[in-house]
């Protein structure tokens, strides 16, 4: 945790000289980051600085304040352009924020920011809690910065307050003044404020905690076991084998016609795993869309947009899947976390991002890489239908050779 109340406990050095700065104790909230600022007395130039938490553990930026100019920086824009508004293009926006009280704070407070332009970055932040939970004294009081989207997850108990802000994933890609005003205001009421580092990737992660549904149980399955494809219609997450293909169509916005060819391969895929195990399972589409028409051996379970019924209705089906399959990317998350097993399907280009969608549970490693595994987009149909065939008939037999007893010589 780092501390920003009643001062904010980090050392920084300057970009330009390397001299210790002069820390500021105005916490900045844009959202994708949490800034300082800090004065060199040598270069006498006061600079913006991203705490090193959640993506900015793996980033560190710099800007010169009344120059503006990039002292560190990154060439990703998603990352970088955020934290560059602070400066040059603030909006003044009002912002709904709510703080929804569960019990008494104390002067002590662990925060936990879960804000991000990106919904699976969000989700991954609030997954933190769990092990914030799980380590609070009985000093501190724990305080959740979300949006409304995750509000259907918050565990039961141990959270002291949540703070709401109303605000989408576009505008967390904008510096907003009124919100950080907001969350500036909230901080006054404590002694000591400690923020979260928001790892990227929690481990050891127990979803019942948060969904409230059992993940599924290999030791009593359901009657009719589920295979889940995650559909997602939107044109970033297509099943398209053809790497430059599919990235010359979308840089020429016409990845849409690729759709029917994302369709096609989807149900191929499904039609021959209903071909390969009959009424063993049952083959469902789930996720976000519901564009193009599936046959009815086929349990359409897809949703037109996501609330807390259809998050919950879908999180069953996914509690129902011994297996579920996808495209890489958030949607896989809470699949992975309620699945026996999962497939993520890897586009080129995205291998950086290597198993940042799916949540182990699995105690065993040899385990965990039997049933979550990761392919590459361009993996043949046949053989994408072979691993899937292993993985439902050969769970059992790779349990015998590999899982034992320790104590047993």
């Amino acid at each position: 945790m780092i501390t920003i109340k009643p001062r904010v406990g980090i050392i920084s050095k300057c970009p330009s000289c390397d001299m210790d700065l002069v820390i500021y104790d105005n916490i900045i909230f844009q959202g994708v980051h949490i800034c300082y600022e800090g004065f060199c007395p040598k270069c006498q130039k006061t600079f913006l600085q991203n705490l090193p938490i959640g993506q900015g553990k793996l980033v560190s930026l710099s800007l010169t304040k009344f120059e503006k100019k990039e002292e560190k920086k990154s060439n990703i824009s998603w990352f970088f352009d955020p934290f560059r508004r602070i400066y040059q293009n603030p909006k003044s926006d009002e912002i709904s924020f709510e703080i929804i009280k569960r019990r008494p704070t104390k002067n002590k407070v662990v925060l936990l920011n879960t804000l991000d332009n990106c919904y699976g970055h969000s989700l991954l932040y609030f997954l933190n809690l769990q092990n914030i939970i799980d380590q609070k004294q009985s000093d501190t009081s724990i305080v959740v910065l979300i949006q409304p989207f995750l509000l259907w997850l918050l565990p039961d108990n141990g959270i002291d307050e949540i703070w709401l802000a109303h605000v989408s994933f576009s505008q967390m890609r904008e510096y907003l003044v009124d919100l950080n005003k907001k969350i500036n205001i909230e901080l006054l009421r404590f002694d000591t404020v400690q923020l979260s580092q928001a790892h990227l990737c929690p481990t050891d992660i127990r979803i019942e905690k948060f969904s409230k549904i059992v993940p599924y149980d290999f030791v009593s399955p359901p009657e009719k076991p589920r295979i889940s494809f995650i559909w997602r219609d939107d044109l970033t997450r297509l099943w398209i084998k053809s790497h430059w293909i599919y990235s010359a169509m979308r840089k020429l916005r016409i990845a849409k016609i690729l759709l029917p060819l994302h369709f096609l391969r989807v149900l191929c895929f499904v039609s021959f795993l209903h071909y390969k195990f009959g009424n063993r399972f049952q083959i469902t589409l789930t996720g976000l869309g519901k564009t193009c028409k599936f046959p009815s051996f086929i349990a359409d379970e897809r949703v037109e947009k996501f609330n807390k019924e259809t998050e919950i209705h879908c999180s069953k089906i996914y509690a129902q899947s011994i297996l579920a399959i996808g495209v890489h990317g958030s949607g896989m998350i809470l699949p992975s976390a309620h699945a026996g097993m999962t497939i993520s399907i890897m586009p080129m280009k995205r291998w950086g991002n290597f198993a940042e969608d799916i949540l182990f549970s699995e105690n065993d490693t040899r385990l965990a890489a039997f049933q979550k595994r990761v392919i590459p987009m361009n993996t043949s149909l046949f053989e994408t239908l072979d691993i899937c065939e292993n993985m439902l008939t050969g769970r059992s037999y790779f349990i015998k050779k590999f899982i034992y007893d320790k104590t047993v010589l």
